[in-house]
């Protein structure tokens, strides 16, 4: 159910508000779920491209990192 509200919620079919709503949920409860499948769905090429581009790593990179680890 989770990735479905969050379909939902990124290919602008609802607002975290309407979804929360619809779905009988805290808005930040959407929000978490959001900002956290967002990570797990970032590609390894689009990481790669982005340690290239700035020489470091950037946040999601950080996050990705430390999902892997747990």
């Amino acid at each position: 159910m989770k990735r479905k509200i969050v379909k939902e919620v990124n290919s602008g079919l609802l607002s975290h508000s309407a979804a929360a709503k619809k779905y009988g949920l805290n808005r930040k409860t959407i929000d978490a779920w959001v900002t956290e499948l967002c990570y797990l769905n970032l590609q390894p090429l689009q990481i790669a491209k982005e340690v290239r581009a700035n020489g470091k790593q950037g946040a999601s990179t950080k996050m990705l990192a430390k999902q892997a680890q747990t």
